[in-house]
């Protein structure tokens, strides 16, 4: 499942931003009158069974 949100009302002349989320993604964007000034992608892992498959390949 994936969602979408706004936060703030989106415009030229305003601060808002807007996520996109789900399953190990993370989209987080910041925008300050019309500007984009912040983001941070994020895409995610098990690190717990990444770790196990490095030290204990099949």
């Amino acid at each position: 499942m994936y969602w979408l949100r706004l936060f703030g009302r989106p415009g030229h002349d305003r601060v808002w931003a807007w996520r996109f989320g789900g399953h190990h993604i993370s989209l987080n964007y910041l925008v300050i009158d019309g500007r984009l000034v912040a983001a941070t992608p994020c895409f995610g892992l098990n690190e717990l069974a990444a770790h196990r498959q490095r030290a204990f390949p099949r």
